[in-house]
């Protein structure tokens, strides 16, 4: 993505750039989404089913615009756009939020990392605390 925007490798500055009106993060979060749908499609080749789609970490956590772009196109699949935005202190608290209107296709779920909580917990313990 920085090869392709030129600025930046974080889909967070990319989407802040796209909405600005450069034309290069647009692109290179486009081509960002469409790798993401091919990942998804391809395993999703492999499967009796769908159960459902799950992201997680920083598109999971921080990114909706880059989640509504890879759901809304992933139709065939049973997949649909229109997520909601769960509010992060809410997916911190709860550790899982379901986000695609349900009964209207394959559950998106967004599972929270906490990779910051581990990272402190692993700090404390080997600070023996």
């Amino acid at each position: 993505m920085l090869g392709l925007s030129g600025t930046s490798g974080d889909t967070r500055d990319l989407v802040r750039a796209r909405a600005e009106g450069d034309a290069a993060a647009a692109l290179a979060l486009a081509t960002f989404s469409l790798s993401c749908r091919r990942g998804i499609a391809s395993m999703a080749a492999s499967l009796d089913r769908l159960d459902a789609l799950v992201f997680t970490g920083e598109i999971g956590e921080d990114q909706p615009e880059v989640r509504e772009e890879i759901c809304s196109a992933l139709t065939v699949l049973g997949v649909r756009g229109g997520l909601l935005i769960p509010e992060l202190e809410d997916l911190m608290r709860d550790g899982i939020r379901r986000i695609d209107q349900a009964g209207k296709g394959v559950p998106v779920l967004v599972v929270a990392t906490g990779e910051t909580q581990q990272i402190a917990a692993e700090t404390r313990r080997v600070l023996g605390m």
